[in-house]
């Protein structure tokens, strides 16, 4: 027998390896895309993309890097907004993102005043039922 027909052949889907230049189209796309996104355009499975990220430090650096950068930007402009031009509702986002909370001023409860007097000329009857039929009220 020769050694080809002892081992047996491997199965299934070849290891993928990201070359430097689809490491830094990741870098550029992770700005925009999804981890699915990227996949798709690199033509691998969402869930081997997953994986080189996690086993691959480089992709996993070039993935957040690229994130991080876009984040930057958005961020620059938020407070561009919020300082320069004077934009209120950005004023607004920036703070509550960093723990301002708007208070509202504590109400006192009203308390409500509600004072019974008969109607003129109309008796008042006591409705409250004798105490043996709160005892057994089947007694009727």
């Amino acid at each position: 027998m020769s050694d080809q027909a002892k081992t047996p052949k491997k199965r299934g889907r070849p290891y993928v390896v990201l070359e430097p230049q689809q490491i830094e189209q990741v870098e550029r796309m992770s700005a925009y895309l999804n981890k699915a996104q990227i996949a798709a355009c690199l033509g691998i499975a969402e869930n081997t993309f997953i994986r080189l990220c996690r086993e691959n430090e480089s992709v996993d650096t070039a993935y957040k890097k690229g994130k991080a950068r876009n984040v930057e930007a958005v961020a620059a402009a938020l407070v561009r907004n919020a300082t320069e031009k004077n934009n209120v509702l950005a004023q607004m986002f920036y703070l509550k993102c960093n723990g301002w909370v708007e208070s509202q001023p504590v109400q006192e409860r009203q308390t409500i005043n509600i004072q019974y007097s008969p109607a003129q000329g109309r008796k008042e009857r006591d409705i409250t039922p004798p105490v043996q039929n709160l005892d057994n009220p089947s007694a009727d």
